[in-house]
């Protein structure tokens, strides 16, 4: 039946699949009736639109789905060395406890790896420690209003220290720097009872040349 209606088709000129269709139209022997083709149209959430752009591809998008991201007006200002061990010692310190529990644990339950926790928990108290230990003996550098932060050139360990000032560095600024030097040294290890800071700055004296100039100095006792 099916291969004559097939000759049935090809003998009139006709396309079977166009002659026999399902859609519920007038079928016409002389004449064939294009196929409707349907859209299908995409589910939305209810209360909700879509917007489609005119593209070969139906590409549709939900409005209030689209992520904005803004930038944040707060600036993250870097932890401070004491506040950062402060922190340390005590995230260590329960670390520590947590890891030595557990390792008790390991060794009740007969664990394979209670031997390896043994280490993890020496070395994280052994952390802890050292950080306190670092808090304690840590001293801030001292700050002085209008000082300029200069290098330590030359330091003999006993009772010299020169340093070195910037080429830019204005004339009322000296006095605070010698302060800011003498505040911030360091007198252990020294056997001599004063300690002589000098500033110097180098000032151009010729084409690749330039010659030391003291700016002041001051003594520690």
């Amino acid at each position: 039946m099916s291969q004559g209606l097939g000759e049935l088709g090809f003998q009139s000129g006709l396309d079977p699949v166009k002659y026999f269709s399902s859609d519920p139209v007038e079928r016409n022997p002389g004449k064939a009736t294009p196929r409707k083709e349907q859209k299908a149209t995409p589910q939305t959430p209810a209360g909700q639109s879509l917007r489609c752009d005119t593209t070969p591809l139906q590409r549709c998008r939900l409005p209030g789905r689209v992520r904005k991201i803004t930038p944040s007006p707060l600036i993250h200002q870097p932890m401070s060395l004491p506040d950062l061990l402060q922190r340390s010692i005590v995230w260590l310190a329960w670390g520590g406890l947590g890891f030595g529990v557990l390792t008790v644990v390991a060794f009740l339950a007969g664990w394979g790896l209670r031997f390896r926790l043994v280490g993890v928990t020496s070395f994280t108290l052994l952390l802890a420690v050292s950080c306190w230990a670092f808090s304690v003996s840590y001293t801030p550098p001292v700050r002085i209003e209008g000082a300029v932060r200069v290098p330590v050139v030359f330091d003999n360990g006993d009772d010299l220290v020169v340093a070195q000032a910037p080429a830019t560095m204005p004339i009322e600024a000296i006095e605070p720097t010698l302060a800011q030097l003498a505040a911030n040294l360091r007198s252990n290890g020294r056997s001599s009872q004063s300690v002589v800071i000098r500033l110097r700055q180098l000032q151009a004296a010729g084409e690749g040349s330039s010659t030391p100039v003291l700016l002041g100095k001051v003594v520690v006792e």
